[in-house]
């Protein structure tokens, strides 16, 4: 009896062993499928398919995934569908076109049904079967029937007027032109007419070689230049006179609009090419090359300053008009880009896409800004109702209302006119950047809204924080200001400034190697003859240490002075050229030729030299002992307490900046190329790629939250990028997923699906 009991004992003791181990390997089995749905989101997103990432990364949470790089990729995802504010009008069938009047709303589907909606209530207010092409002429509806009638229809449904079969009915290609002042413009085939909309009476008829494309009037609708075949006629409107012709080789001309000054026309080609066209004249004066498809879209921002194309090859172009020079070039669209409308104020634009997405662009810096995300049909209209707000009409048979300031997740600003090298926090959080231009100008963190420039009006050679609402600055003829006030420096050029961060003392250069420490009243503290002359200075987070760098081109090694002494501590590195160094509580990293050498401070002892393989362009000390350095040779690397790599992270084109934040999760590289990297120090998992600069970025800075990234470039623009990461429930990310995202998940596959808007729980 009792040894069956021990194998009854012993059996169930095995059962146990095995339960725990499949149990354990049950989970584990889960969690790599949560992990790689977890990397499926942010790949997506990483491409600009946000729906696709939202939808990854629910189901990696309702796995169990969390952490803050769950929650940051959510809050990146969120913003493209959380711009969404509400359905504005759904109709029946597909919009394959939307246009807007102060009063109306014009969609007409593939049936060629046209549908005039009231704006205000959003309601249906007539509807007209078998149109090629409609209109809104404010309340009321023009159209080009498939028969060639042209009709003007009151929202009532009661037809204003109409003149029959004038077009002819072979061509499929037709559009109609509305004037501001009483006249507008129908073509099909190779005849556009001029009409008065009062009454409908034709005010003539301009004759082409081919069939219309387009037209377009000038500002003062003195002329009208029609586009067909491979030229561009201008006429004149009261005598329906030809005026002038461009000439191309496209075959198509399909972009077409006359500049503010009215003195040119843009004209947009089948060939890809844009060109520019004298008015007058006829002469072709710019050819802009850079599409590789259809060049269809064309608009100018309303100071006349920047051109912006747009074409099926899914890239929108920006030039400057005046020269026809390139300024940068808008990719980001999935397919081709169907249309395109510049924000009230010039400084943004809207694209939206085959892919069913709308992207907000900067003008400026030529980045996206923004994407929202929503439809599941392609954008066939865009409007800018207000400079924060856009409407958009699909496919899919809606239009929608986009709050554009809820989906951005970054500002970028560009009031330097030169290189910003430096960029500095102070105890609240306000920014201030130094450039080349020799400007200081103090920013909002949040919006980059400029704030003031320091001192105004002033050329400024060097900055820094005292407080949160004073500043430290060296201005022209090498005088020290400190909020206006004079420092006693005497007949000395002062080159370089820093104060510490409790904002108690403040060091100045000289021209003449001398570095001086200035009580924040002014008064003197003590001099240092270090021997050069430098305006990089830097103290240790607790005011002890002042680190004087030498610039480039001089081997004499960092000047280390104790504060509290007035003297010189250390001389560190001498005889190599230092690049970068970084200092903390209680370490000094030096980059010096391929080296990386980290002192103890105090006792100035090296504690471990790392040794790359190519000079060092940044270093960063993490607040774990953990050391980051990017080399020129494009390779990042994580070095331990002992000087060993735990991990080389890719530098995707060199990294020219680093920085860590304070609770030391996340580190931030400024890439050659313009774009910043956050990386997850934990895993060594890159998290989000932001583009905001053309050329180098400088510098990057953390603030004190972690919960946003500043950067700077040698193009002179400053970046604020958003990194704040709420924390969502499951239920919440859930509901996100259903009333926001148009897929749901097959197995392992995303399908598109319907959301149902009149569900209460998503209202």
């Amino acid at each position: 009896m009792s040894a069956a009991f021990a194998v009854l004992a012993s059996a169930v003791v095995v059962l146990g062993i095995m339960s725990q181990r499949i149990s354990s390997q049950r989970s584990e089995a889960v969690r790599r499928v949560a992990a790689g749905f977890e990397e499926r989101g942010r790949l997506a997103i990483t491409s600009g398919e946000n729906t696709y990432g939202l939808l990854y990364l629910a189901e990696a949470g309702r796995l169990g995934e969390s952490g803050p790089v769950h929650d940051l990729l959510v809050a990146r995802a969120a913003a493209a569908v959380e711009g969404f504010e509400r359905i504005e009008l759904r109709s029946p069938d597909p919009v394959d076109d939307a246009q807007w009047s102060r009063g109306a709303i014009v969609t007409i589907d593939p049936g060629g049904a046209a549908r005039l909606w009231d704006r205000a209530t959003r309601q249906l207010r007539t509807s007209i079967g078998r149109a090629l092409v409609a209109e809104p002429v404010d309340d009321a509806l023009a159209t080009i029937s498939l028969d060639g009638d042209v009709t003007l229809t009151a929202p009532t449904g009661e037809l204003r007027w109409r003149a029959e079969r004038v077009h002819a009915v072979a061509a499929n290609v037709a559009g109609i032109v509305v004037g501001r002042h009483g006249l507008m413009v129908t073509y099909r085939g190779p005849t556009a007419r001029l009409w008065a909309l009062a009454d409908g009476s034709a005010r003539g008829a301009l004759e082409h070689d081919g069939n219309v494309q387009t037209a377009v009037f000038d500002g003062d609708e003195r002329r009208v230049a029609v586009a067909a075949g491979g030229e561009v006629r201008i006429w004149d409107v009261a005598t329906a006179t030809l005026l002038a012709t461009c000439k191309t080789s496209a075959n198509r001309l399909p972009g077409l609009t006359f500049t503010p000054a009215n003195d040119r026309i843009v004209i947009g080609g089948a060939d890809g090419t844009v060109r520019l066209c004298d008015a007058a004249t006829g002469e072709v004066t710019h050819v802009l090359s850079g599409h590789l498809g259809v060049a269809h879209l064309v608009e100018i921002d309303r100071d006349g300053g920047v051109l912006v194309t747009a074409s099926l090859d899914g890239t929108a172009r920006l030039w400057t008009l005046a020269t026809g020079e390139p300024i940068g070039v808008l990719a980001g669209h999935r397919g081709g880009i169907r249309t395109l409308e510049l924000s009230p104020d010039g400084r943004s634009v809207a694209t939206g896409g085959e892919d069913a997405t709308i992207r907000i662009w900067d003008v400026e810096s030529a980045t996206q800004i923004a994407s929202l995300e929503g439809h599941v049909g392609r954008i066939t209209g865009l409007l800018w109702e207000t400079q924060d707000r856009i409407e958009s009409a699909s496919h899919d048979g809606t239009i929608r209302r986009w709050n554009v300031a809820r989906a951005k997740k970054h500002a970028i600003a560009h009031r330097h006119a030169a290189t910003v090298e430096s960029i500095q926090l102070s105890r609240d959080g306000a920014l201030l950047t130094y450039g080349r231009d020799a400007t200081a100008i103090v920013w909002d963190p949040t919006t980059l809204a400029h704030r003031a420039a320091v001192p105004d009006q002033q050329t400024i050679a060097s900055v820094a924080w005292v407080d949160p609402s004073r500043v430290v600055a060296v201005v022209e003829g090498g005088r020290v200001v400190v909020d206006r006030a004079a420092l006693a420096t005497g007949d000395r050029e002062v080159i370089g400034v820093a104060a510490s961060p409790d904002g108690r003392v403040i060091a100045t250069s000289s021209s003449d190697g001398v570095v001086r420490l200035w009580g924040a009243d002014g008064a003197t503290r003590g001099a240092i003859d270090v021997g050069f002359p430098s305006d990089l200075l830097s103290f240790d987070p607790s005011g002890r240490w002042l680190t004087v760098r030498p610039d480039f081109s001089r081997t004499v090694g960092v000047s280390v002075i104790e504060v509290s002494t007035a003297r010189e501590a250390a001389r560190l590195a001498a005889g190599t050229t230092v690049y970068a160094l970084d200092i903390d509580d209680t370490r000094l990293a030096i980059a010096a030729n391929h080296d990386v050498v980290v002192f103890e401070l105090g006792t100035w002892s090296a504690r471990s030299t790392l040794g790359h393989r190519s000079s060092v362009n940044a270093v960063v000390l993490a607040s774990d002992e953990r050391v980051v350095t990017a080399g020129s040779d494009a390779t990042v690397a994580v070095w331990d307490r002992q000087g060993r790599v735990v991990a080389t992270l890719p530098g995707r084109g060199g990294g020219s900046a680093l920085d860590v934040s304070e609770d030391g999760h996340w580190l931030a590289i400024g890439r050659m190329d313009g774009a910043v990297d956050v990386w997850e120090l934990a895993g060594y998992r890159m998290v989000v790629s932001m583009r905001g600069h053309r050329l180098f970025v400088l510098a990057v800075k953390f603030a004190r939250d972690g919960k946003r990234v500043f950067s700077t470039g040698q193009d002179g623009r400053v970046a604020s990028w958003d990194l704040d990461r709420p924390t969502r429930t499951q239920a919440e990310l859930a509901r996100l997923v259903k009333c926001r995202v148009p897929l749901r998940l097959d197995g392992e596959t995303a399908i598109p699906r319907e959301i149902d808007f009149d569900d209460p729980s998503c209202r």
